[in-house]
Protein backbone atom coordinates (compact mmCIF):
# COMPACT_ATOMS: atom_id res chain seq x y z
CA UNK A 1 0.00 0.00 0.00
CA UNK A 2 2.66 2.63 1.01
CA UNK A 3 4.40 2.03 -1.99
CA UNK A 4 0.75 2.77 -4.06
CA UNK A 5 0.90 5.96 -2.63
CA UNK A 6 4.62 6.73 -3.10
CA UNK A 7 4.18 6.06 -6.65
CA UNK A 8 0.94 8.48 -6.95
CA UNK A 9 2.85 11.08 -5.53
CA UNK A 10 5.68 10.70 -7.65
CA UNK A 11 3.12 11.06 -10.54
CA UNK A 12 1.11 13.77 -9.26
CA UNK A 13 5.04 15.56 -8.48
CA UNK A 14 6.08 14.94 -12.23
CA UNK A 15 2.55 15.62 -14.18
CA UNK A 16 2.67 19.22 -11.44
CA UNK A 17 6.39 20.21 -12.56
CA UNK A 18 5.57 19.37 -16.27
CA UNK A 19 2.24 21.89 -16.43
CA UNK A 20 4.63 24.62 -14.57
CA UNK A 21 7.17 24.26 -17.26
CA UNK A 22 5.12 24.83 -19.72
CA UNK A 23 2.99 27.69 -18.42
CA UNK A 24 6.95 29.85 -18.39
CA UNK A 25 9.05 30.14 -21.43
CA UNK A 26 12.27 28.84 -21.01
CA UNK A 27 14.46 31.42 -22.21
CA UNK A 28 11.87 34.89 -21.45
CA UNK A 29 13.04 37.93 -23.01
CA UNK A 30 13.93 40.77 -20.61
CA UNK A 31 12.44 44.30 -21.25
CA UNK A 32 15.13 47.06 -22.56
CA UNK A 33 14.94 50.59 -22.42
CA UNK A 34 13.21 51.93 -26.02
CA UNK A 35 15.48 54.67 -27.50
CA UNK A 36 14.12 57.75 -26.43
CA UNK A 37 14.67 60.41 -28.75
CA UNK A 38 14.46 63.93 -27.45
CA UNK A 39 13.67 67.47 -28.62
CA UNK A 40 16.54 69.66 -27.44
CA UNK A 41 16.31 73.58 -27.10
CA UNK A 42 19.31 75.82 -26.38
CA UNK A 43 19.29 79.00 -25.82
CA UNK A 44 18.62 81.40 -28.31
CA UNK A 45 22.13 83.41 -28.56
CA UNK A 46 24.92 81.82 -27.14
CA UNK A 47 26.25 85.56 -26.51
CA UNK A 48 27.86 86.45 -22.86
CA UNK A 49 25.39 88.51 -21.37
CA UNK A 50 26.48 91.85 -19.71
CA UNK A 51 28.31 91.83 -16.54
CA UNK A 52 26.53 94.89 -15.30
CA UNK A 53 23.52 94.56 -13.98
CA UNK A 54 21.26 96.93 -12.03
CA UNK A 55 22.76 99.64 -10.06
CA UNK A 56 26.30 99.04 -9.54
CA UNK A 57 27.22 96.77 -7.46
CA UNK A 58 23.66 96.55 -5.81
CA UNK A 59 22.65 94.39 -8.96
CA UNK A 60 19.14 94.35 -8.82
CA UNK A 61 18.44 95.07 -5.21
CA UNK A 62 15.44 97.47 -4.91
CA UNK A 63 13.96 96.81 -8.44
CA UNK A 64 10.59 95.51 -8.75
CA UNK A 65 9.80 92.02 -9.83
CA UNK A 66 6.52 90.65 -11.28
CA UNK A 67 6.60 87.32 -9.16
CA UNK A 68 4.14 85.75 -12.20
CA UNK A 69 6.91 86.00 -14.38
CA UNK A 70 9.77 83.45 -14.99
CA UNK A 71 11.22 82.80 -11.22
CA UNK A 72 14.97 84.06 -10.18
CA UNK A 73 15.17 85.71 -13.78
CA UNK A 74 15.79 89.13 -15.58
CA UNK A 75 13.14 88.46 -17.51
CA UNK A 76 11.44 89.18 -13.92
CA UNK A 77 12.40 92.16 -13.08
CA UNK A 78 10.69 95.93 -13.03
CA UNK A 79 11.61 99.44 -13.17
CA UNK A 80 14.05 100.67 -9.73
CA UNK A 81 11.54 101.53 -6.79
CA UNK A 82 14.47 101.86 -4.09
CA UNK A 83 17.08 104.37 -4.78
CA UNK A 84 19.54 101.59 -3.37
CA UNK A 85 22.77 103.67 -3.16
CA UNK A 86 20.94 106.61 -1.46
CA UNK A 87 19.64 104.19 1.05
CA UNK A 88 22.95 102.12 1.41
CA UNK A 89 25.22 105.61 1.85
CA UNK A 90 22.15 106.46 5.01
CA UNK A 91 21.75 103.08 6.09
CA UNK A 92 24.76 101.29 5.69
CA UNK A 93 24.55 98.61 8.30
CA UNK A 94 21.31 97.67 6.84
CA UNK A 95 22.48 96.47 3.94
CA UNK A 96 24.02 92.90 4.17
CA UNK A 97 26.76 92.18 1.80
CA UNK A 98 28.16 88.03 1.97
CA UNK A 99 30.56 86.64 0.11
CA UNK A 100 30.57 82.83 1.08
CA UNK A 101 31.04 80.93 -2.11
CA UNK A 102 29.18 77.83 -2.46
CA UNK A 103 27.59 75.60 -5.38
CA UNK A 104 25.73 71.96 -6.40
CA UNK A 105 22.36 70.97 -8.33
CA UNK A 106 19.15 70.86 -7.03
CA UNK A 107 16.30 69.33 -8.79
CA UNK A 108 12.69 69.37 -8.90
CA UNK A 109 9.72 67.08 -10.23
CA UNK A 110 6.56 67.68 -10.70
CA UNK A 111 3.32 65.62 -11.85
CA UNK A 112 2.35 68.45 -13.92
CA UNK A 113 1.92 72.42 -14.17
CA UNK A 114 0.29 73.48 -11.35
CA UNK A 115 2.47 70.64 -8.97
CA UNK A 116 5.67 72.40 -10.79
CA UNK A 117 4.08 75.81 -9.75
CA UNK A 118 3.28 75.01 -6.29
CA UNK A 119 6.60 73.77 -5.70
CA UNK A 120 9.00 76.37 -7.41
CA UNK A 121 6.99 78.71 -4.91
CA UNK A 122 7.86 76.98 -2.06
CA UNK A 123 11.67 78.61 -2.86
CA UNK A 124 9.98 82.02 -1.32
CA UNK A 125 8.22 82.67 2.30
CA UNK A 126 6.34 85.37 0.35
CA UNK A 127 5.03 83.11 -2.22
CA UNK A 128 5.05 79.61 -0.38
CA UNK A 129 1.17 78.17 -0.58
CA UNK A 130 0.40 79.67 -4.03
CA UNK A 131 0.88 78.45 -7.64
CA UNK A 132 2.69 81.86 -8.92
CA UNK A 133 5.88 81.96 -11.48
CA UNK A 134 3.78 80.94 -14.12
CA UNK A 135 5.94 82.59 -17.44
CA UNK A 136 8.35 79.43 -15.64
CA UNK A 137 6.67 77.15 -17.74
CA UNK A 138 5.00 79.20 -20.75
CA UNK A 139 8.15 81.02 -22.30
CA UNK A 140 10.30 77.51 -21.52
CA UNK A 141 7.73 75.70 -22.90
CA UNK A 142 5.45 78.07 -25.26
CA UNK A 143 2.04 76.67 -26.12
CA UNK A 144 -1.79 76.84 -24.75
CA UNK A 145 -1.50 73.32 -23.56
CA UNK A 146 1.49 73.66 -21.57
CA UNK A 147 -0.42 74.73 -18.51
CA UNK A 148 -2.80 71.35 -18.62
CA UNK A 149 -2.46 67.94 -17.06
CA UNK A 150 -0.94 66.34 -20.55
CA UNK A 151 2.67 66.84 -18.86
CA UNK A 152 5.04 65.87 -15.98
CA UNK A 153 7.92 68.68 -15.75
CA UNK A 154 11.55 68.94 -13.89
CA UNK A 155 13.91 71.14 -13.18
CA UNK A 156 17.62 70.66 -12.89
CA UNK A 157 19.73 73.39 -11.80
CA UNK A 158 23.46 73.66 -11.01
CA UNK A 159 24.05 77.11 -9.18
CA UNK A 160 27.41 78.71 -8.46
CA UNK A 161 26.59 81.25 -5.56
CA UNK A 162 29.52 83.77 -5.22
CA UNK A 163 27.55 86.46 -3.13
CA UNK A 164 24.29 87.52 -1.82
CA UNK A 165 22.96 91.12 -0.85
CA UNK A 166 19.43 91.89 1.62
CA UNK A 167 17.96 93.74 3.46
CA UNK A 168 14.62 94.57 4.97
CA UNK A 169 14.11 98.29 3.81
CA UNK A 170 13.41 100.00 7.06
CA UNK A 171 12.29 103.49 6.10
CA UNK A 172 13.26 102.55 2.72
CA UNK A 173 10.17 105.24 1.46
CA UNK A 174 12.15 107.97 2.28
CA UNK A 175 14.31 107.13 -0.57
CA UNK A 176 12.04 106.23 -3.54
CA UNK A 177 12.83 106.94 -7.20
CA UNK A 178 11.51 110.05 -8.34
CA UNK A 179 10.14 108.54 -10.96
CA UNK A 180 8.21 105.92 -8.39
CA UNK A 181 6.96 108.63 -6.19
CA UNK A 182 5.23 110.36 -9.44
CA UNK A 183 4.26 107.44 -10.44
CA UNK A 184 2.37 106.55 -7.64
CA UNK A 185 0.56 109.74 -7.68
CA UNK A 186 -0.41 109.13 -11.61
CA UNK A 187 -0.54 105.31 -12.31
CA UNK A 188 -3.63 103.03 -11.75
CA UNK A 189 -2.74 100.17 -9.41
CA UNK A 190 -2.52 98.19 -12.74
CA UNK A 191 -0.07 100.39 -14.66
CA UNK A 192 1.88 100.50 -11.63
CA UNK A 193 2.19 96.34 -11.61
CA UNK A 194 2.62 96.67 -15.26
CA UNK A 195 5.82 98.54 -14.69
CA UNK A 196 6.85 98.08 -11.51
CA UNK A 197 5.60 94.30 -10.68
CA UNK A 198 3.85 92.93 -7.76
CA UNK A 199 7.11 93.29 -5.27
CA UNK A 200 10.32 94.22 -4.63
CA UNK A 201 13.57 92.78 -4.73
CA UNK A 202 15.09 92.91 -0.88
CA UNK A 203 17.49 90.04 -1.09
CA UNK A 204 19.43 87.93 -4.00
CA UNK A 205 21.64 86.24 -4.90
CA UNK A 206 24.89 86.89 -7.82
CA UNK A 207 26.62 83.87 -9.33
CA UNK A 208 26.49 81.34 -12.62
CA UNK A 209 23.36 79.00 -13.12
CA UNK A 210 23.21 76.44 -15.27
CA UNK A 211 19.00 75.44 -15.72
CA UNK A 212 17.77 72.19 -17.56
CA UNK A 213 14.10 71.77 -18.10
CA UNK A 214 11.51 69.04 -18.84
CA UNK A 215 8.70 68.22 -19.93
CA UNK A 216 7.60 64.97 -21.44
CA UNK A 217 3.89 62.65 -21.40
CA UNK A 218 3.54 59.67 -19.17
CA UNK A 219 1.60 56.59 -19.28
CA UNK A 220 2.05 55.82 -16.05
CA UNK A 221 -0.70 56.10 -13.23
CA UNK A 222 2.23 57.92 -10.73
CA UNK A 223 2.98 60.65 -12.71
CA UNK A 224 5.39 62.33 -10.11
CA UNK A 225 7.80 59.07 -10.02
CA UNK A 226 7.13 59.05 -13.91
CA UNK A 227 8.53 62.39 -13.65
CA UNK A 228 11.67 61.59 -11.43
CA UNK A 229 12.24 58.05 -13.56
CA UNK A 230 12.01 60.22 -17.07
CA UNK A 231 14.33 63.34 -16.02
CA UNK A 232 16.95 60.75 -14.31
CA UNK A 233 17.48 58.69 -17.51
CA UNK A 234 17.35 62.19 -19.83
CA UNK A 235 20.18 64.19 -17.45
CA UNK A 236 21.78 61.11 -17.92
CA UNK A 237 21.69 60.45 -21.30
CA UNK A 238 22.11 64.09 -22.65
CA UNK A 239 23.98 66.02 -20.34
CA UNK A 240 25.71 63.57 -18.16
CA UNK A 241 24.61 64.77 -15.03
CA UNK A 242 23.38 62.14 -11.78
CA UNK A 243 19.68 63.53 -10.81
CA UNK A 244 20.21 62.16 -7.00
CA UNK A 245 17.70 59.65 -7.62
CA UNK A 246 19.45 56.49 -7.28
CA UNK A 247 17.22 53.62 -7.17
CA UNK A 248 17.69 51.29 -10.90
CA UNK A 249 15.56 52.88 -13.72
CA UNK A 250 13.33 49.70 -15.01
CA UNK A 251 12.92 49.94 -18.42
CA UNK A 252 9.00 49.56 -18.47
CA UNK A 253 8.83 52.68 -16.06
CA UNK A 254 11.63 54.44 -18.27
CA UNK A 255 9.51 52.97 -21.50
CA UNK A 256 6.37 54.65 -20.17
CA UNK A 257 7.82 58.33 -21.04
CA UNK A 258 7.11 59.42 -24.59
CA UNK A 259 7.50 63.11 -26.29
CA UNK A 260 10.52 64.14 -23.89
CA UNK A 261 11.56 68.24 -24.33
CA UNK A 262 14.17 69.30 -23.04
CA UNK A 263 15.55 73.26 -22.89
CA UNK A 264 18.65 74.33 -21.35
CA UNK A 265 20.31 78.02 -20.29
CA UNK A 266 23.27 79.37 -18.89
CA UNK A 267 23.55 82.53 -17.14
CA UNK A 268 26.54 84.10 -16.39
CA UNK A 269 29.80 82.85 -17.05
CA UNK A 270 30.61 82.28 -21.04
CA UNK A 271 27.33 80.38 -22.37
CA UNK A 272 28.82 79.94 -25.81
CA UNK A 273 31.05 77.29 -23.80
CA UNK A 274 27.90 75.08 -22.93
CA UNK A 275 28.66 72.79 -26.24
CA UNK A 276 26.13 70.97 -28.84
CA UNK A 277 27.88 67.32 -29.73
CA UNK A 278 25.51 65.56 -32.25
CA UNK A 279 26.86 62.38 -32.87
CA UNK A 280 25.89 58.89 -35.16
CA UNK A 281 23.23 58.17 -32.25
CA UNK A 282 21.97 61.09 -29.97
CA UNK A 283 22.84 64.32 -29.31
CA UNK A 284 24.56 65.39 -26.47
CA UNK A 285 24.88 68.86 -24.37
CA UNK A 286 28.50 69.19 -23.08
CA UNK A 287 28.94 71.58 -20.10
CA UNK A 288 32.71 70.45 -18.72
CA UNK A 289 33.89 74.36 -20.70
CA UNK A 290 31.57 76.49 -19.18
CA UNK A 291 32.52 75.63 -15.28
CA UNK A 292 35.52 77.03 -15.56
CA UNK A 293 34.38 80.77 -16.79
CA UNK A 294 32.28 81.10 -13.28
CA UNK A 295 34.07 83.62 -12.37
CA UNK A 296 33.08 86.01 -9.91
CA UNK A 297 33.16 88.56 -12.35
CA UNK A 298 30.95 87.32 -14.82
CA UNK A 299 28.36 86.66 -11.19
CA UNK A 300 24.65 87.60 -12.49
CA UNK A 301 21.48 87.21 -11.00
CA UNK A 302 20.73 84.01 -10.46
CA UNK A 303 18.26 83.15 -7.20
CA UNK A 304 15.42 85.50 -4.77
CA UNK A 305 16.29 85.32 -1.04
CA UNK A 306 13.58 87.84 -0.03
CA UNK A 307 10.38 90.08 -1.85
CA UNK A 308 8.71 92.71 -0.03
CA UNK A 309 5.01 93.41 -1.39
CA UNK A 310 5.04 97.00 -3.88
CA UNK A 311 2.36 98.50 -1.60
CA UNK A 312 4.55 98.72 1.57
CA UNK A 313 6.68 101.36 -0.04
CA UNK A 314 3.45 103.58 -1.17
CA UNK A 315 2.77 105.85 1.48
CA UNK A 316 -1.02 107.17 0.94
CA UNK A 317 -2.85 105.12 2.89
CA UNK A 318 -5.60 105.18 0.51
CA UNK A 319 -3.52 104.48 -2.69
CA UNK A 320 -1.34 101.95 -1.12
CA UNK A 321 -4.67 99.76 0.10
CA UNK A 322 -5.96 100.45 -3.54
CA UNK A 323 -2.51 98.64 -4.78
CA UNK A 324 -2.62 96.04 -1.99
CA UNK A 325 -6.12 94.52 -3.04
CA UNK A 326 -5.30 94.90 -6.92
CA UNK A 327 -1.83 92.59 -6.13
CA UNK A 328 -4.10 90.22 -3.88
CA UNK A 329 -6.51 89.67 -7.27
CA UNK A 330 -3.83 90.03 -9.70
CA UNK A 331 -1.48 86.97 -7.74
CA UNK A 332 -5.30 85.08 -7.52
CA UNK A 333 -6.08 85.46 -11.06
CA UNK A 334 -2.72 83.70 -11.79
CA UNK A 335 -1.62 81.66 -10.00
CA UNK A 336 -1.54 78.19 -12.29
CA UNK A 337 -4.35 76.09 -12.21
CA UNK A 338 -5.51 72.93 -14.34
Amino acid sequence: MSKKLLLLAAIGLFASCKKSNNSNPENPVPETIKEMNFTITGPKSFSSAPVQQGTGKFNFLGYGYNIIGKYADTSSVRAQVINTSAYATAYPGRIDFSSSTSSGFTSLYAENAEDYSRKISMNLKETEGMKLFKNSITTVFPGQDAISNKYIYAQNVYAMNWKSIRTYWDNGEGYLTSEFSVDVQNLTPENLVKKYGTHILSGIVLGEKLNVYFQAKSSDNDKLHSSIVGFTYALKQVFGFMSGYADPLKPAEVNAISEPKLVYEAIGGDPSKVNKVVTDKRTLIRSNDWFPTCTEDKALFIDIIRLTPLYDMIVDPVKKAEVKSYITSYMEQNQVKI
